[in-house]
C-alpha cells in the first residue's frame, strides 16, 4: 500500500511539472543539478 502512495504522488509531481513551460522546466533541471553537485551542470 505504501508503494502505491509513493506512485500516486510521484504522477502527480510529474504532471505538475509538465505543466510548466519549457523554460521553468530547464530552470528546475539546472537548479536541481547545481544544488546536488553535478559537475556538468557547470560545464552547460
Amino acid at each position: 500500500m505504501a508503494y502505491s502512495g509513493t506512485a500516486t504522488l510521484t504522477i502527480g509531481e510529474l504532471r505538475e511539472f509538465a505543466s510548466f513551460t519549457s523554460c521553468e522546466q530547464r530552470y528546475i533541471r539546472r537548479s536541481l543539478d547545481i544544488g546536488l553537485g553535478r559537475q556538468d551542470a557547470f560545464k552547460i
